[in-house]
């Protein structure tokens, strides 16, 4: 089971058009883009997917577009929401899709649970669908920790996959690995992918593999060849592109980094707000300077 999950899973953004509508063109543009450079898969409607902003019907339209048109790579789909009604709906919707290989789940956010309500809740939905399932471990959105206690319960369901841990928690990790040992184990934390992998991980679902797929895919291939040195060098790299997209407002530098590769727009749906020109050129002057990046993100 491992070896058809281990990879770098590239965590989608979802494109608009200048009226707040889903860009499907570029989707689709996206999709293959992201195909070529290299990823084991997508993630999609994720946090850098902005999938609290979008309507259940824009959700499964966006799962249907990425369903279609992968040919050969995995596709994992968030489903989580706010109660667990709406996320085990959002899943039923995927069952009609044929190329949808394993969903996944947030916690849900806004009223704090406590740990008997956060395992019902993930019970409920694991046994209620019949997709691989992940967990989508992401507490400093959702607001609620996961108990070694919780995880391993979850995990003993017969369809739990894996999970992927965003929490950037290293210690977390380490008791989490081994509660789900013989599970998947995907990182979201892109500055310590190669931190990870050296501890037993089988990948990452990652934002900048959304920007630089080829980079991220570079960095585990190399891993996985044991050229440590190499996957070093390409951390590093993968930490100056995270450097770049820091300093504008959220989720808003990966737009625009695909804009200037011709991939997408880069309109975020309000309250996000999109980079101006006058920060998309302080992004063409940092790729000038840095070759090394620049390297992996080319102007269109």
């Amino acid at each position: 089971m491992l070896d058809r999950w281990r990879g770098i899973y590239a965590a989608a953004v979802t494109p608009f058009n200048e009226d707040g509508t889903i860009d499907e063109e570029s989707l689709v543009r996206l999709i293959k883009f992201l195909e070529e450079g290299g990823v084991k898969g997508i993630y999609a409607l994720g946090t850098t997917g902005e999938f609290p902003h979008l309507t259940q019907e824009e959700r499964f339209r966006v799962a249907e577009i990425c369903a279609d048109t992968i040919s050969k790579i995995n596709l994992i789909v968030n489903v989580g929401d706010i109660t667990t009604k709406k996320s085990i709906e959002n899943g039923r919707r995927l069952e009609k899709l044929s190329g949808v290989d394993a969903i996944a789940t947030i916690s849900p956010y806004y009223y704090m649970l406590n740990q008997e309500q956060l395992l019902k809740h993930h019970l409920i939905i694991g046994k209620s669908l019949e997709f691989p399932y992940f967990i989508y471990y992401i507490p400093q959105m959702t607001k609620l920790k996961m108990s070694m206690e919780t995880l391993k319960e979850i995990a003993e369901l017969p369809n739990f996959t894996g999970l992927k841990d965003s929490s950037h928690d290293i210690n977390w990790y380490a008791e989490a690995s081994k509660t789900i040992e013989g599970k998947v184990y995907l990182t979201g934390s892109d500055a310590l992918i190669l931190h990870f992998l050296n501890f037993g991980s089988s990948g990452a679902v990652a934002a900048t593999a959304c920007v630089a797929p080829k980079l991220l895919s570079d960095l585990m291939n190399s891993f996985d060849a044991g050229d440590l040195s190499k996957a070093k060098k390409l951390q590093e790299v993968v930490c100056s592109l995270r450097k770049l997209v820091k300093r504008f407002p959220p989720l808003s530098g990966f737009k625009a980094l695909l804009e200037y590769q011709g991939i997408c727009k880069r309109f975020m749906r309000e309250p996000l707000t999109a980079v101006t020109d006058n920060q998309m050129k302080e992004i063409e002057e940092y790729l000038r300077y840095d070759k090394e990046l620049s390297r992996y993100i080319r102007r269109s």
